[in-house]
């Protein structure tokens, strides 16, 4: 994965997951935040269905990284989530990596296009 710096309200991150079966997976996010609030990760479907929220919480820095996570169901098969960025402050966070997890297994996101 690819390190995300910068992120203000309303950024956005697309993710390609090939998912191998349908399951409910833990999300992980390593993220760092030197805002003054805590902020969030919408994880919707390509429909624009809610999957998932990640709580990001400040810490002492933008590179002072902590994990987040969420539970999240995906069916089998590549996916194409959008990862939305949610906050009050500007600079919300910076995001170093995303992973899913499920009985053992992680699967990486196999590409992302930021905007």
């Amino acid at each position: 994965n690819t390190n995300m710096g910068w992120i203000n309200d309303g950024d956005y991150a697309i993710y390609f997951v090939n998912s191998p079966a349908a399951a409910s997976y833990t999300l992980r996010a390593s993220v760092g935040s030197a805002a003054e609030n805590a902020s969030s990760i919408v994880v919707k479907d390509s429909a624009g269905k809610e999957l998932a929220t990640l709580k990001v919480n400040p810490t002492t820095g933008r590179n002072d990284w902590t994990v987040s996570e969420a539970q999240i169901a995906l069916p089998k098969g590549e996916q194409k989530l959008k990862f939305e960025f949610v906050g009050e402050d500007n600079f919300l966070m910076n995001v170093d990596w995303f992973e899913f997890t499920s009985d053992g297994m992680t699967i990486a996101p196999a590409g992302f296009k930021s905007s």
